[in-house]
């Protein structure tokens, strides 16, 4: 199997999960408001704010949705000036990092 459907595998797999996960923060803010209950209980023990849920769920599916291959793409490479700020920030050391430190 190629490299490239590898790839494509991992990330239907991943979309999946995380609309799956993004449906059911939904559905569990959606249940528990309908109750008539505001809070529930998450598996730890800690109260959780439905309506704030519903909403994370919405942004999730979204993203999910119709932004997931901007998310999952590397970034493109710097070219000129962005480049060469780049390189320097990485070869640049600090006079802190220089300093000896005593617990080595």
């Amino acid at each position: 199997m190629t490299d490239f459907k590898k790839g494509l595998r991992h990330e239907r797999r991943g979309r999946v999960f995380m609309g799956l996960l993004a449906i059911l923060l939904i559905l569990i803010g959606t249940g528990t408001v309908l109750k008539g209950d505001l809070t529930y209980r998450n598996y730890w023990g800690g109260l959780v704010f439905a309506p704030i849920v519903i909403p994370v769920g919405l942004v999730l599916l979204y993203l999910v949705i119709f932004r997931w291959r901007k998310l999952s793409q590397r970034p493109e490479r710097l070219k000129g000036r962005a480049a060469r700020r780049a390189q320097r920030a990485a070869e640049y050391r600090s006079m802190i990092d220089d300093y000896d430190k005593p617990w080595k």
